[in-house]
């Protein structure tokens, strides 16, 4: 059986895949918190545009960043996240299933 790594080697692993690229993963950090921030911000519409832009973001935020640790994209990170818009009936159905899964199981939990 294997043993998981312990949280000081995962970060080593963190650090060695940054030494020298910080600049992109930071940038990619910063718009896409600029992003949800300017949009949390808007009165009464703002948690509609939450839920419809934030959802598919987040999962594009997260595949940008798992494509840098597997040294597939590490020149333009800013962009990758916006990709999932190309799909985006596909992520935002698959947020809201997940969404509803959630809810009638935790019904189940109550009951």
């Amino acid at each position: 059986m294997t043993m998981m790594p312990e949280n000081k080697e995962i970060r080593a692993i963190a650090r060695g895949e940054l030494k020298g690229n910080w600049t992109q993963p930071a940038l990619c950090t910063l718009v896409y918190m600029l992003l949800i921030a300017g949009i949390s911000v808007i009165p009464f519409v703002g948690w509609i545009a939450s839920v419809l832009v934030v959802a598919p973001l987040s999962y594009g935020f997260t595949l940008t960043f798992l494509g840098f640790m597997r040294n597939e994209n590490r020149t333009e990170m800013v962009g990758q996240p916006f990709k999932v818009f190309n799909n985006y009936g596909r992520y935002l159905g698959g947020s809201l299933l997940v969404c509803i899964f959630t809810l009638l199981w935790s019904l189940l939990l109550i009951i």
